[in-house]
């Protein structure tokens, strides 16, 4: 369903009421990635054909430094065949030598749709305790096929396992805009 153009003798009907409402999609629970091969977590939402949403994804996670400056923690979308997203990213890459509390390296890019983001860890010690966050805004624009728009997380390098932050830490905010 398109946008909705009210005019005068319209019937309203909820599809056209909630068509531009606010959605929020969260993690449920903590997810720790085991494995370098990206994998879903619990955050998807359900695309509707010839559509344009806004959103705005909020990562929160735990990771152990690796190396100096290297990533922990990888993310990126899977899409309906034709679907894109248009993007920009801003995540954490933490200086070896700091602490959690200490300035840092950021990396913010506008990566193309299925792009592997990298985000990293300020933890010397396994599990990982300190909380960071990422950020990824923009658009998704779906052409003739509807489907599911599902966010991919995975352990970005080798060594400890990161951690998904879940009870509402991490979470999608989602509306239709056309």
């Amino acid at each position: 369903m398109a946008f909705p153009q009210w005019r005068p003798g319209m019937i309203l009907t909820s599809d056209r009421m909630n068509a531009r409402n606010l959605y929020t999609v969260i993690q449920a629970s903590d997810q720790v990635l085991t494995s370098e091969t990206e994998t879903y977590c619990d955050i998807e939402y359900e695309l509707e054909a010839n559509a344009v949403y806004e959103y705005t994804m909020l990562i929160s996670y735990s990771a152990v430094r690796s190396g100096s400056g290297g990533a922990a923690l990888g993310w990126k979308w899977d899409v309906p065949t034709g679907a894109r997203v248009e993007r920009f990213t801003s995540s954490y890459v933490q200086n070896p030598d700091s602490g959690v509390s200490s300035g840092a390296l950021i990396i913010q890019r506008r990566p193309a749709t299925t792009t592997l983001v990298q985000a990293g860890g300020s933890d010397t010690s396994s599990p990982p305790s300190n909380y960071h966050s990422a950020y990824d805004r923009g658009v998704v624009l779906t052409y003739t096929t509807p489907g599911m728009l599902r966010l991919q997380v995975s352990k970005f390098s080798s060594g400890s396992n990161p951690i998904l932050r879940g009870g509402n830490q991490t979470r999608l905010l989602i509306r239709r805009i056309k």
